[in-house]
């Protein structure tokens, strides 16, 4: 009996002894689980984390386009150029026809020019036949006739000089059409390799003769413009130099 009671106690602290082993044992599985995971997590924080680094590369990229593409030469539809195209044909036939017309105009004020330096010539031999014979009458008459064919001579020197600055305006007008369609037909190629995915080096290269193209028809516009004030101011002067000569019986 005693014998039994001691087996049993033997083998209930074995028993003990093996659940405790085996807690002792789970706990320290968790605590290394612990370790690892808090290791892990360590890891983690401190490690750098080349994440960030391709948005960065994205946005050198994006600003790159954006400062080639939009803001130094932004892209119209193909459908804005083509109309600004059309536009500048018809400046380039206006100045061609304004050519025309002023080149015309030139050559029949320097006719009206040497018309009257063939009457003032005439006039002056009248006058010194008119003075040998003592004709003062008609030395008088004369002196007039010279006076109103010396206006005219003037009228006609001016409204050449107004031609001459016309041919010179319309000569710019077709310089500057022609420049603006030399810009324009740049620009649409420069849409066509931009949608059809060019090589950066050839975009860029396009973007730079358009600039310039650009550039050289807005100085050449600009010219225009101002050649078309110095024909206006010109016109009026002639307007004031007519009316002036229409009081004077001319």
């Amino acid at each position: 009996m005693i014998r039994d009671v001691t087996r049993s106690s033997t083998l209930f602290a074995a028993a003990l002894l093996c659940g405790a082993v085996s807690v002792a044992a789970q706990g320290t599985d968790t605590t290394s689980s612990a370790r690892r995971a808090d290791t892990a997590a360590a890891a983690q924080g401190y490690a750098p984390s080349p994440a960030p680094e391709a948005p960065a590369a994205k946005a050198v990229v994006a600003g790159s386009e954006l400062v080639g593409g939009t803001i130094i030469v932004p892209t119209r539809s193909p459908g804005d150029v083509e109309e600004a195209l059309r536009v500048s044909q018809l400046a380039l036939a206006r100045a061609d026809s304004e050519l025309t017309s002023a080149t015309a105009r030139r050559a029949k004020a320097q006719q009206a020019i040497q018309a009257a330096q063939r009457s003032l010539a005439e006039n002056a031999a009248k006058r010194d036949q008119a003075d040998k014979e003592k004709r003062s009458a008609d030395k008088k008459s004369l002196e007039a006739e010279k006076k109103a064919l010396e206006r005219r001579k003037g009228l006609a020197e001016q409204v050449k000089s107004l031609n001459d600055a016309e041919v010179d305006a319309a000569s710019k007008g077709r310089e500057a059409a022609i420049a603006r369609q030399q810009a324009l037909d740049l620009e649409r190629m420069l849409i066509e390799k931009r949608s059809g995915r060019a090589s950066s080096a050839v975009i860029s290269e396009l973007e730079r003769q358009t600039l310039a193209a650009q550039k050289k028809a807005t100085g050449l516009e600009r010219d225009f413009a101002g050649k078309r004030d110095f024909v206006a101011s010109k016109r009026l002067d002639l307007y004031r130099a007519y009316q002036e000569s229409k009081g004077q019986g001319s």
